[in-house]
C-alpha cells in the first residue's frame, strides 16, 4: 500500500481503522521500534541519561552519610532516599524529554519528514512514547544497580547501635562477664534460648546487655555460646495476621422489664459471653427486651468529624446459648444510637464514657441456663480504624496467618513475629514485660504447641514453632492466652500485631520489585508528557506533566484531610438548612470526582514495605501494572486524537 493510502483528506486526518490495521503487521511494529530507538538515542546523545545516573550516584553515596541512631534505620533511610531519587529524577526526565518530544519536531519542521514517510500518526505517538519509556527503563536499570549497591554497603556496616542486633544463647548455659562486682552470680548465668541485646564486638566475643525499665546489666559473652540475629536489617517475607476474634466477658444486669448488656472494644468476629444474674419478671413468656450498650468502639468516626453527625453503627449479632452442644442461633441487626455522657439519665450506672446503645427483643430460651453469648458477625459502617485496642486476661485473641503456597513453606521451623503494647491494667504505667503463653494451632488438624513468651512494650518478639502446623489452605492460628491480671496487652487497630515470617529474603528481590513499581508510575508520566506535547508548547506540556504528578502525590493526603465521609442518612440531611445541604453536596461531589477521576500514585510506592523491612509482594506489582495500563491507554488515546486534529501539511 503506498504511503498516501492512509490519508483521507488534505488536512492529514488519518483513518483509525486503517492505522490500526497497518500497525498490527510485522512492518508496522518494526517502524514503531525504529522510531522508539531513534527517540532514545537522541535523548542519550543529549546527555540526559548520563546526568540522571550521575545524580543518582551522588544521592546514593550521600545517603550512606545520613546520620541514624541504628543500623536498621540506616538501611531504611538509604532505600527510601534512593527510591525517592529514582522517582524524582525519572519524573524530570519524563516531563522534559516527553513534553518537548513532538513539539520540537513540529517547530523544527521535522514532523513533516516523519509524516511523509510510511508512518501513520498513531505510529508516531506510539513510537515517541515507547522511546521515552525505553529511556526511563535504562535509567531505572542503572539507578537500581546503584540502589542495590549502596543498600548492601549499609547492610554490611555493623555499628551495633540502636538495638539492631540480638544474641540468642545456643549453649546449655553461658556466663556473662561483667566488671561490676555487686551483681549477683545467678543473674550472670544465662540459659539456652535467652535473648540479649548485642551492643558491640570484641576479640573475646560480643558485648551484650540485658535491659529493663529500672535495671540494666552489661557485659561480654563468648562468641561460640550465642547466635547473632539481625533485627529487620534484611527484608523479610511475611504473611500478615488476619484477626479472627476473641472470646470475652461482658457485663450483664437485669432492669425492670429488660436485660442490659455492656460490651467494650467491639470488633467483627468477637464472641461475648454474659453470666446472667437472677432474673426478674419478664415482659412476656417468650421474649426478653434487651438493651445493648457499646463503649470504646474500635472503628471510631474519622478524625475531625463530629460523630453525632456521622452515620450510627449497624451491628449484626448472632445470639446463642454456649452451653448447648448444637445451639440454635438468633440473628439480630441492631441500629445503634449515640449517647453522650451528659445526655444520660443514669450517668453513674455504667462506666463514665460515651457509648452507643440499641434495644432489641431476644427469645427467652437463649438465656434459659443463666448464660448468653453474642457473636459479632457484621459491623457497619467500617470506619477507618484508629487508635489502639487493649485486651485483658478475660480475652484470648487469636489471629490467622495465611493461606500460603506450599512452595514457600519452611522445611523445619517457622517464626511468628509479634509486637504489642504492654502496660498496667490500671493507669498508663508501662511494664517491664508481661509473661504470656502463645498457642500455635493448625486450624485443619487441631494440632497445637504452646510457647511461653515475655512481651516487652513495643519490642519485637519471635516465636518459633514446627512448620507442619501451617496448613497451605487455612494457614496457621496464633492465640494469646494467660495474660496476667495486672497487665493489658494492646495493639494498633489498623494492623494486626502478629506476622508469620516464611523465609528471609534478599535485598535484590525488594530492589527489583520497588524499581518495577517506579517504572510503571514513570510510564504513566511518559504517556502524559507525550500526549501533552501533541497539543501544547514544550514549557506548558512540561508544566502540565509536573502538575499532574504533584496532584497524584497529594490525592491521598487531600482525601484524608477531607474525611472521605459517606453520604449521611436521609434524616440527617433533612435536619440541615438548604445552604448546609448545598455546601455538603458540593463537597460530596468534589470528593467523588477526586476519588474516581484524579490519578493517585500511592499504589506505586514501596515506602510502607521499606519502613517495615518487608519484601514487596508480587500482588502489589500486579495491581500497579493494571493501573498503569489503564491510565496510559487513556492518555495515549488523547495524544493520538490531538495529533490527528492538527494541520501538518
Amino acid at each position: 500500500m503506498p504511503p498516501q493510502a492512509d490519508r483521507q483528506h488534505p488536512s492529514g486526518r488519518l483513518d483509525l481503522v486503517r492505522s490500526l490495521h497497518r500497525l498490527f503487521t510485522p512492518s508496522g511494529w518494526r517502524r514503531v521500534a525504529e522510531l522508539a530507538v531513534l527517540t532514545t538515542r537522541e535523548a542519550v546523545r543529549s546527555r540526559v541519561l548520563v546526568g540522571a545516573v550521575a545524580l543518582m550516584v551522588v544521592l546514593g553515596l550521600g545517603s550512606l552519610l545520613w546520620p541514624q541512631a541504628s543500623d536498621a534505620g540506616r538501611v531504611i533511610v538509604v532505600q527510601r532516599l534512593c527510591y525517592g531519587g529514582l522517582t524524582f529524577f525519572g519524573l524530570i526526565v519524563a516531563a522534559f524529554v516527553g513534553g518537548s518530544a513532538l513539539h520540537r519536531d513540529i517547530v523544527t519542521k521535522r514532523i513533516y519528514t516523519l509524516a511523509t514517510k510510511p508512518l501513520s500518526r498513531l505510529e508516531i505517538v506510539l513510537g515517541k512514547t515507547a522511546g521515552l519509556i525505553l529511556l526511563l527503563a535504562l535509567f531505572l536499570f542503572f539507578g537500581g544497580l546503584i540502589t542495590y549497591g549502596v543498600t548492601r554497603i549499609a547492610h554490611l556496616r555493623k555499628t551495633f547501635e540502636g538495638g539492631s542486633y540480638e544474641l540468642e544463647v545456643v549453649a546449655s548455659t553461658a556466663r556473662l562477664e561483667t566488671d561490676d562486682p555487686t551483681v549477683e552470680e545467678e543473674r550472670l548465668i544465662l540459659r539456652q534460648g535467652q535473648m540479649l541485646e548485642a551492643i558491640g564486638k570484641t576479640e573475646d566475643g560480643y558485648k551484650a546487655r540485658i535491659a529493663g525499665r529500672h535495671t540494666e546489666l552489661a557485659g561480654t559473652i563468648p562468641e561460640d555460646a550465642v547466635r547473632l540475629h539481625e533485627r529487620t536489617l534484611a527484608p523479610e517475607r511475611v504473611v500478615g495476621g488476619r484477626e479472627l476474634g476473641a472470646r470475652a466477658r461482658g457485663q450483664a444486669r437485669w432492669r425492670v422489664g429488660e436485660l442490659a448488656l455492656a460490651i467494650g472494644e467491639l470488633a467483627r468476629n468477637e464472641t461475648w459471653v454474659f453470666d446472667l444474674p437472677e432474673e426478674q419478671e419478664p415482659v412476656d413468656e417468650e421474649t426478653i427486651r434487651t438493651r445493648i450498650i457499646v463503649g470504646h468502639l474500635r472503628h471510631e468516626p474519622v478524625r475531625g468529624v463530629d460523630r453525632t453527625q456521622h452515620q450510627p453503627p449497624r451491628i449484626q449479632f448472632e445470639f446463642f446459648n454456649p452451653r448447648e452442644e448444637d445451639p440454635a442461633r438468633a440473628s439480630k441487626v441492631v441500629d445503634f444510637v449515640f449517647s453522650a455522657r451528659e445526655a444520660r439519665r443514669d450517668p453513674d450506672e455504667w462506666p463514665a464514657y460515651d457509648y452507643y446503645y440499641g434495644i432489641i427483643a431476644l427469645p427467652r430460651r437463649l438465656a434459659a441456663d443463666g448464660v448468653l453469648a453474642a457473636e459479632v458477625t457484621d459491623l457497619r459502617p467500617s470506619y477507618r480504624p484508629l487508635g489502639r485496642v487493649f485486651v485483658r486476661g478475660e480475652k484470648e485473641p487469636r489471629w490467622r496467618a495465611g493461606p500460603v503456597r506450599s512452595s514457600v513453606l519452611p522445611e523445619e521451623q517457622a517464626t511468628f513475629r509479634t509486637r504489642f503494647h504492654v502496660q498496667a491494667r490500671t493507669g498508663l504505667d508501662l511494664l517491664d514485660y508481661a509473661a504470656v503463653t502463645a498457642i500455635i494451632r493448625n486450624p485443619a488438624t487441631g494440632e497445637q504447641v504452646e510457647r511461653p513468651i515475655r512481651l516487652r512494650h513495643l519490642t519485637v518478639s519471635y516465636v518459633r514453632f514446627p512448620s507442619h502446623l501451617i496448613d497451605p489452605n487455612q494457614g496457621v492460628e496464633f492465640v494469646l492466652t494467660d495474660i496476667p491480671d495486672d497487665a493489658q496487652i494492646g495493639y494498633r487497630a489498623d494492623e494486626p500485631p502478629v506476622y508469620l515470617i516464611l523465609e528471609p529474603d534478599r535485598f535484590a528481590a525488594t530492589t527489583v520489585r520497588s524499581v518495577a513499581l517506579i517504572f510503571f508510575q514513570l510510564s504513566i508520566f511518559a504517556t502524559i508528557a507525550v500526549a501533552a506535547s501533541t497539543v501544547l508548547s514544550a514549557p506548558v506540556a512540561i508544566l502540565f506533566t509536573l502538575v499532574v504528578a504533584m496532584a497524584g502525590g497529594i490525592k491521598d493526603l487531600l482525601l484524608e484531610e477531607m474525611g472521605r465521609r459517606a453520604l449521611p442518612a436521609a434524616a440527617t440531611l433533612q435536619q440541615m438548612t438548604p445552604t448546609e445541604q448545598a455546601w455538603y453536596w458540593i463537597e460530596y461531589v468534589y470528593q467523588q470526582v477526586l476519588i474516581w477521576a484524579a490519578p493517585g500514585f500511592s499504589q506505586f510506592s514501596s515506602a510502607e514495605f521499606i519502613n517495615r523491612q518487608w519484601t514487596v509482594p508480587w500482588s502489589v506489582v500486579a495491581i500497579a501494572v493494571l493501573i498503569a495500563l489503564g491510565y496510559s491507554f487513556v492518555f495515549f488515546a488523547f495524544g493520538y486524537l490531538f495529533l490527528s486534529a492538527r494541520e501538518l501539511e
